[in-house]
């Protein structure tokens, strides 16, 4: 974290910026996880919808990700969320107030 946080630092000084490069394995749900931890981070820090965060990879097929499980009671077909209803869920919880990114305590 401290690294990444240097490399921003280092963009906004200089007024670089360079492209961000993910490798993984070919996990299915590490996949995912990184597709959702990424994503996130353009939905709640640069501000973008979740369309327009998906749509590069809306045209991947077959799609390399899994659903996420709702924690709800309801099992099946309907408790599994793609990674864009997540996406829409995360800035669902900022326009409600839900989640405030400016006042998020992550170390409690």
């Amino acid at each position: 974290e401290m690294q990444f946080k240097k490399h921003q630092e280092e963009e906004r000084r200089t007024g670089s910026s360079s492209g961000i490069v993910y490798y993984l394995t070919e996990n299915t749900a590490h996949q995912t996880n990184a597709a959702f931890l990424i994503a996130a981070y353009l939905v709640v820090k640069m501000q973008w919808t979740p369309a327009q965060v998906w749509a590069p990879f809306k045209c991947i097929k077959p799609s390399p990700f899994a659903h996420f499980t709702d924690a709800s009671l309801e099992k099946g077909e309907g408790s599994l969320l793609p990674v864009h209803a997540c996406l829409q869920g995360v800035t669902m919880a900022i326009n409600f107030g839900f989640y405030n990114p400016a006042t998020f305590d992550h170390n409690v």
